[in-house]
């Protein structure tokens, strides 16, 4: 089972496949997939600007304002419902406009007539016969956004004639799995792959850097903290820091698991695993400390911080 747990304020999601072995405080509640949670195979979390939750799980997309949980899924007679119930990811705009990705493609709200509409993929202009698998999107500039995508690379995503599509974009990295991506404070982009490693490029797509990781090993997770320095997890539970400073990437940790998620909170990195709970890093002598959410012993581990719920 999945549990969420939920504190007032400054909320901390997180998602584990075993239930807390502590009793919650009166300040936090417990929400799983035995309160309407549609699955408790939980991909990604995410707050929009109007306070709402939007929780993507591998058997529909979980709408929680605070009260109460409905949840989307596909359906073979509305055009205009998910694509698919396998859900990856919400991510909102500066603008406000809300995009879902599910496993059959790309789809965006149009709040002038309450629907789903479908982002269509295109290659050398021609649309793509098959579903695109987006993994990540960022927005690098006013109404500027790139897609990675689990099989075609990467993309952008232009908006013309109140219509958005994805256009890929030829030979930026050799790789055509995306897992992340990441915009710093520098204005440098970060992409991480699954079969290449993690390459860094300017704001026009030029690689300025790159670091390829041991046989079998992938990046799972990317962030920038305060102290400006790249954290980067991968599938064999290493954490790196990569310092502007010096120009190099640091080896500071390892975890008895795959890091999925990583999460700065002010001095500390809360670090995400696939079997060994949540961990957390201390930034200034990136060290490992005694996290205070060390009560939720998980297996899995997204978190994401909810603010006024």
């Amino acid at each position: 089972m999945t549990t969420i747990a939920m504190r007032v304020k400054e909320l901390l999601f997180v998602a584990c496949a075993i239930v807390p072995i502590m009793a919650a405080s009166q300040s936090e509640k417990f929400i799983s997939s035995d309160h309407n949670i549609s699955s408790s195979l939980i991909n990604n979390i995410f707050q929009n600007n109007n306070g709402i939750v939007w929780i993507s799980t591998e058997d529909g997309l979980n709408i929680c304002d605070g009260a109460k949980i409905v949840t989307m899924r596909n359906d073979t007679a509305n055009p205009y419902s998910l694509k698919s119930n396998y859900t990856r990811f919400v991510h909102e705009s500066s603008d406000n406009t809300l995009f879902i990705s599910t496993i059959n493609g790309m789809q965006w709200f149009d709040r002038a007539c309450g629907r789903l509409m479908q982002i269509q993929a295109t290659s050398d202009g021609k649309p793509y016969t098959s579903n695109i698998n987006v993994s990540c999107m960022i927005e690098i500039g006013p109404d500027k956004f790139i897609a990675g995508s689990s099989g075609h690379g990467l993309f952008v995503l232009e908006h013309n004639d109140g219509a958005y599509t994805l256009r890929q974009m030829r030979s930026v990295i050799p790789s055509l799995y995306i897992e992340n991506l990441l915009k710093d404070s520098y204005g440098n982009i970060w992409i991480g792959t699954l079969d290449n490693g993690i390459f860094r490029t300017d704001s026009c797509f030029n690689i300025n850097w790159t670091h390829q990781f041991d046989v079998a090993e992938s990046m799972f997770a990317v962030c920038e903290c305060q102290d400006s320095n790249i954290y980067i997890g991968t599938s064999q539970g290493r954490l790196f820091c990569y310092r502007y400073a010096d120009n190099r990437m640091t080896h500071i940790g390892t975890v008895p698991s795959s890091i999925v998620e990583l999460k700065p909170d002010g001095d500390k990195l809360l670090i995400g695993t696939d079997g060994a709970g949540i961990r957390q890093i201390n930034i200034n002598t990136q060290k490992e400390e005694q996290c205070a959410n060390s009560t939720y012993k998980c297996n899995f581990f997204i978190a994401v911080k909810i603010e006024n719920f």
